[in-house]
Formats: C-alpha cells, structure tokens, sequence
C-alpha cells in the first residue's frame, strides 16, 4: 500500500480517538439536552434564590426567606438621634522619664536649701549669743564676735545659692512644661504622687490644624486607636502645652488619666465636645458595618427578600455607634448580623459562571 494512504490512515485514526475522549470527559454529554434546559445548571442553590440588581444606584441582594433564616440574618430599626458636635482629636501617652530626673534634681535642691537654712540659724544663733555676753561681761573679744559674723554670713551666702539652684530647677520645669503644670506638679501632692507611682499617665493631647480645644473644656474622651469606643475612658485637662508633637502639626494640651494599659509612647484617638449644638441623625450600630474596597458599608433590609448595601460617607464614631446625619432615616432596618454573609453572597452571585460564554 502507498504510504502516504497509510499516514492520512493514522491521522483519521488519532482524530477520531481524540473526538471520543472530549466527549467522555463532558459531564453532560449522556444527559439529555432537554432537561438542562428545564432543570439548568447543577450549580444553582436547590434551597432557594440569590441573586444581585441595581436598585437607584445601589446594588441590592435578593436572598430568599428559606436562606435568610439559616444564614441567622438579624436586623435592628434605625432611630432618630440628637448627636452632641464633637472636633477629633489625637492623644500621645508621655513617656515622663524628664519628669523623674527633674524630681530628684528639685528633690536634693530642696534638702540642700534646708541644710542651709538650718546652718543660717544656727550660725546667726551664736553670733547673737556672743554678742550679748560680750556687752554683759566683756570677757568675749571682738575678734570672736567678727568670727561668728563671718560665719553667719558665709551660711546666708550657702543659703542664697541653694535658693538659686532649686529657683534654677524650677524654672527648667516651667519652659520645658509650661507654668500652670508646672504649679501644680511642685504644689499638688496628690497629683504629683499619682503621675510618679504611674496611677495616672499624662497625655499630650493635639488639635489638628487651627483648630483649638474650646472654652471651659474640662474632659475629653480617649481611646486606643482601632477599639470600639465604648470603652473610652476620660481625660482631665491640665493646661496649654509648651511643646508640639513630632509627628503631628496642631495645637496641643496637656491632659491626665488612669493608666490603665497605656503605653508610653502610643497614640491615641480623641473626642473633644464642641458646643451645646446638636446634630440630628442615626447612630449605626458597630456590628453592622463592614468594609469594602476601604470603606465602610452597611445593608438595609428594603423587602422581604431585599437587601441593600449602602455606603458611609461621612460619620463621627461615638460612643453609642458610628453617626450619620444623611443617608439614613428613622426606622430602617439595618442588618446587625449576617452583613459579612450577604456581602459574599452579593459577589458570589455577580461573579460570572465559569461555563457561561465570554
């Protein structure tokens, strides 16, 4: 035979065995084409129906009852709220290694400006003793009264120097810190014992910008960066700060609180009250936001079986929950458990079959 007869032969051949074996491998080549199209796709939810729209612009998930219930998708109805206007601000933990150095520096001036004083008395004591037996008796010569003078004089020099070196002490603690803290770190003895025993820390407190703390501020609130706030605790105001934070370009105070778990060191998340004006709006509660492409979201339940994601644009985290004054109105129901679920759901219905054509 020719062999050119015999190759097209081999090649018919291998063709044929490779059109068997795609066949075989389709899971769907043995099932009839009419009931794919009757009963679709084995990989649809047999529990109920998902599925994603657009709804006025915002991008709702229909989820059937059946799985709601399942997934334990819970909600909680929107309220009307007055907010109290607050200015943020940020709080930096002092480390005060300075301030031990500078008590045991004010701490030796103050005994060395008693042993003078002490020395001055003793020593002007006994020139006047000498003085007066000297004008009773005459038997004390002028040469020992001088002596005793002199003595005295030297102790009021040794006096007038410690009063320079704790005057000198004081005086770095007031351009370093600031004259009211300075006051009441020197006059304050409970004060002063709870910052050095570490009771309380001392917070350098910033205002970004112009921004600055408003009259009669005599607390704020603080939190560690990241926490909920309901685990805020108080800050007491001290005075104006004399120094500017390095890493953060506002105005700044000086505040103290307990020490709690705070590091020197860490900085802090701050709320300032701004006024006696208020702002109308909802609270969101924390569980119910989750974020997305870096932001912020949270669904409303609109339906039976719909659920809408929406954004938050601009909100102030509060106490009570994170607070929006637009976008929101009393008695939605927002999703407090489950949003996570719809969010992958949401993706899961808008990612397109692997079967589907491109």
């Amino acid at each position: 035979m020719n062999p050119i007869y015999k190759l097209i032969g081999l090649v018919t051949l291998l063709f044929a065995a490779l059109l068997i074996f795609n066949y075989v491998a389709d899971d769907d080549f043995f099932v009839p084409a009419k009931y794919l199209a009757e009963h679709g796709d084995d990989d649809d939810d047999d529990n109920g129906v998902s599925a994603v729209s657009i709804i006025d612009g915002q991008v709702a998930v229909h989820i059937d009852e059946e799985i709601q219930k399942q997934a334990n998708i819970q909600t909680a109805r929107l309220e009307t709220a007055e907010h109290w206007n607050e200015i943020r601000a940020y709080a930096r933990v002092l480390d005060i290694q300075p301030l031990i150095e500078w008590r045991l520096h004010h701490r030796t001036a103050q005994t060395e400006r008693r042993n003078a004083e002490l020395a001055v008395q003793i020593s002007r004591q006994e020139f006047e003793r000498l003085k007066l037996l000297r004008s009773e008796a005459s038997n004390i010569s002028e040469r020992q009264l001088q002596q005793a003078r002199l003595q005295w004089m030297n102790e009021q020099s040794g006096l007038d120097a410690a009063e320079d070196k704790l005057n000198n002490i004081r005086i770095q603690l007031i351009q370093g810190w600031g004259n009211v803290f300075a006051e009441k770190l020197m006059s304050d003895e409970v004060f002063a014992a709870r910052l050095f025993e570490r009771g309380s820390v001392l917070l350098l407190v910033i205002l970004e910008g112009n921004t600055e703390l408003p009259d009669n501020t005599d607390t704020i609130l603080i939190n560690e960066q990241g926490r909920d706030r309901s685990q805020a605790q108080e800050a007491y105001y001290l005075s104006k700060a004399s120094f500017p934070d390095n890493q953060i370009h506002g105005r700044t105070y000086l505040f103290h609180t307990p020490a709690s778990s705070l590091r020197a060191g860490i900085y802090l998340e701050g709320w300032v009250s701004a006024g006696t004006e208020t702002t109308t709006g909802v609270y969101i509660p924390p569980a119910a936001v989750i974020w997305y492409v870096d932001k912020p979201w949270v669904y409303i339940k609109s339906g039976e079986d719909k659920f809408l994601r929406r954004d938050l644009d601009e909100y102030t985290i509060t106490r009570q929950g994170w607070f929006v004054n637009k976008g929101f109105h009393h008695g939605e129901l927002i999703v407090v458990r489950g949003a996570q679920m719809l969010l992958s759901e949401e993706f899961r219905w808008s990612i397109p079959d692997e079967d589907d054509d491109p």
